[in-house]
């Protein structure tokens, strides 16, 4: 079994999608308290880092799969075979990202 390197491992995509989460926060905090309003309501510069933050899982799911491909191609790898992901999810409530796939998390 060949398995992929640390850097595979999500740990830096879930600290960059805590950054983005924690800069949205707080502009949704200053434009609630602005407007005087208790309801959601995405400035531009929210949805700008909002689309900045897809773009960037966007761009790791994809280099994760092709490093995992070109992995497979490199040992003459001919099936992938993904096992079952049941519990790996966190229990933690006050931490969810959702931005994350936990199909993307494979071995090889």
């Amino acid at each position: 079994m060949i398995t992929l390197d640390k850097c595979d491992d999500g740990n830096v995509m879930k600290s960059k999608i805590a950054t983005f989460n924690k800069s949205i926060g707080i502009l949704q905090s200053k434009h609630m308290k602005c407007v005087e309003s208790e309801e959601f309501a995405a400035t531009r510069k929210m949805k700008k880092l909002m689309c900045k933050r897809q773009g960037v899982v966007d761009y790791y799911i994809h280099t994760s799969s092709k490093r995992i491909l070109d992995i497979a191609e490199s040992h003459d790898v001919s099936t992938i075979v993904i096992g079952d992901f049941k519990g790996i999810k966190s229990e933690n409530k006050s931490k969810y990202f959702v931005q994350i796939p936990h199909q993307y998390r494979l071995l090889i």
